[in-house]
């Protein structure tokens, strides 16, 4: 036990050294996404608002917001304190998919593999290290169908309960999360299929019960203003296409590809083009979808868990048809794709009957998937000029200025860049989001803040109006 525990410890420690080091300089810039959950974030802690749903920006879920106004509190205001929200339930998922290898596999060294292989991965780390909520999805799945899983073996209605409680968290954090309304449907019909109705709504009934108090707030909220409840995801649909059928197809295999063959191209998501699985987890994954469908070890009941999961989580992302393969609508099938490369890397380890040799190739293994990431994505990816334009790095240099100059000099912002208008706080008027950057690294985004620093922004028609009056006035900075 004690030796299983410092395995664990050591997986985890190597997971957090990748997630936090070089955070305030990797990735480089703030992208206006992570602004504005930064700005909201400060917002309510600074006046105690905090929201179960935040509207802007095509609406977002408010846990994960109400989050970064805690850290910024504790870490101070730092761009890298929104991303440092990321960075610690990223760490904690590595946990979370141990406990629930364990679980399910019944094998301490599934679990290991599946923990080191995520702790390692370039997907999961890199969106470790963005302040965007969807990193909040692995975490609810690994935890939430751990005590799942827990409360089944114990037979406890407590642990049924409390399954409920952090399954039904998730739906504060990112659309494609409800996609676990489905799979929880799946297994609660296989339950009922081998045990009858009876028994298994009564082990259901204090999950349910869970679920619905805790989502309480969230769907009074949705009650009232029910067109933010699919604001954002009706947008990008494949059924808004004029081939609903072709884009749907399409959307599908690009998706099945992105594992092995070519994952998202956005270099904010990924190393554009390369496969979503660059370490030996890419063949360790095919070898586990072999090992799923054929080994009898496994009960029927993780392998329906394992493929539901994987079409559930994927599902989300397939059903778009903006950016795809889109790793981060599709983020919740990264625990199922790790569970599935530990049985594909303990099936390969299992080939080799020479201990020594099977340690030397562990060790090899190992060492060089953890270098390999730690390679393409700090030596690499974090160096890229595309990395850069697509953080917005442009802007952190221009707020670095406008922090440069006296603070009674008035500071006029012009907003001259696309993007989804937002209100402003300061002056009620409505700028696109690449405003919201600039908000938050120069510290404008409330009221009294910009005040305080004499910063003024300007919609591109408000200054064009009186140009020669704010060239007069003060200091003209421009977005592009």
């Amino acid at each position: 036990m004690k030796k299983e525990i410092l395995v664990l410890i050591l997986i985890i420690l190597i997971g957090a050294f990748l997630r936090l080091y070089q955070i305030s300089s990797i990735p480089p810039g703030l992208y206006p996404d992570e602004a504005i959950n930064g700005n909201n974030g400060w917002e309510a802690i600074e006046t105690g608002s905090f929201k179960v749903f935040y509207p802007e920006n095509n609406g977002r879920e408010g846990l994960y917001i109400n989050l970064i106004g805690v850290f910024l509190k504790i870490f101070g205001y730092h761009h890298y304190s929104i991303r440092l929200v990321s960075v610690f339930f990223g760490i904690l998922t590595i946990l979370g998919i141990y406990l629930l290898a364990k679980e399910i596999f019944k094998e301490k060294s599934l679990a290991f593999f599946s923990s080191f292989f995520l702790a390692i991965s370039f997907w999961h780390l890199n969106f470790s290290r963005i302040g965007f909520r969807g990193i909040l999805v692995p975490f609810f799945i690994c935890f939430g169908f751990y005590l799942y899983f827990l409360a089944k073996r114990k037979n406890s209605k407590l642990f049924s309960f409390l399954c409920g409680i952090f399954l039904g968290l998730g739906f504060y954090s990112y659309i494609p999360y409800r996609a676990a309304l489905i799979l929880i449907l799946i297994l609660f019909l296989w339950e009922v299929k081998n045990k009858g109705f009876k028994k298994v709504f009564e082990f259901f009934l204090p999950l349910i019960l869970g679920g619905i108090l805790i989502n309480l707030p969230l769907g009074i909220y949705f009650l009232n203003h029910p067109s933010d409840f699919i604001s954002r995801a009706s947008g990008v649909s494949v059924f808004k296409s004029e081939n609903p059928v072709k884009s749907f197809l399409e959307s599908f295999f690009k998706h099945l590809l992105m594992f092995n063959f070519s994952g998202d191209r956005n270099f904010r998501h990924h190393f554009s083009g390369l496969p979503q699985l660059l370490n030996f987890d890419w063949l360790f994954f095919l070898i586990g979808v072999l090992v799923l469908f054929k080994s009898e070890k496994i009960s029927k009941e993780t392998k329906i868990f394992l493929g539901s999961g994987f079409f559930v989580f994927l599902l989300p992302s397939i059903l778009t048809c903006e950016g795809i393969p889109h790793s981060l609508r599709s983020i919740g099938v990264i625990p199922f794709v790790y569970l599935i490369v530990a049985l594909g890397a303990k099936a390969f380890f299992d080939l080799f009957k020479n201990q020594k040799l099977k340690i030397f190739l562990l060790a090899t293994i190992f060492l060089f998937s953890f270098a390999l990431t730690f390679y393409l994505y700090f030596f690499r990816w974090g160096k890229l000029k595309e990395v850069k334009d697509a953080f917005s790095y442009s802007y952190f240099k221009l707020a670095q200025f406008i922090n440069s100059l006296p603070e009674e000099e008035k500071k006029f912002v012009v907003c001259n860049a696309s993007g989804v208008l937002v209100k402003d706080r300061t002056s009620g008027k409505l700028l696109p989001m690449p405003c919201q950057s600039i908000m938050f690294l120069t510290q404008s985004f409330l009221k009294e803040d910009a005040l305080k620093k004499n910063i003024y922004f300007l919609s591109e028609k408000e200054y064009l109006e009186k140009k020669e009056f704010f060239e007069k006035e003060g200091i003209l900075i421009k977005l592009q």
